[in-house]
């Protein structure tokens, strides 16, 4: 199986999973008679949902089915090759401060802002700060 096709998986499993209720069920008694809730977090909060004892059957095969697609998405990452970011901010990297350097000192010669800037706000930061030209 190549890349693409592991990546369309993995977006396919992500989709069937997000489709599933997440949490657990849980049964409590109350005066001898027993209730089953559905128990889950939604925005950070604890969530209890009452579930029909009709309904109870289909509700477990749909948690069971989440587990079980989200084991096989957890596999299915190990064979994907992880993805690196690297954040460099501008001030620390002296290569991309040399080049926003030329590239006002060109503007600046051209009467040009550079894209993204308008006129007046690039005059301002190009006055305060010094270019050797």
């Amino acid at each position: 199986m190549d890349l693409s096709e592991m990546q369309e998986q993995a977006a396919e499993l992500e989709q069937q999973i997000s489709a599933l209720p997440a949490g657990y069920i849980m049964k409590k008694t109350v005066n001898g008679k027993e209730y089953f809730y559905h128990r889950g977090t939604e925005n950070k909060k604890r969530r209890e949902k009452y579930i029909p004892v009709d309904e109870l059957e289909n509700f477990r095969a749909q948690i069971e089915s989440r587990k079980e697609l989200e084991q096989e998405m957890k596999a299915l990452k190990k064979h994907l090759p992880k993805v690196k970011t690297i954040d460099i901010p501008r001030s620390r990297c002296l290569s991309c401060s040399s080049l926003w350097a030329n590239l006002t000192w060109w503007c600046l010669t051209r009467r040009q802002a550079p894209a993204g800037f308008s006129r007046s706000s690039t005059a301002r930061k190009l006055s305060r700060s010094s270019i050797a030209i």
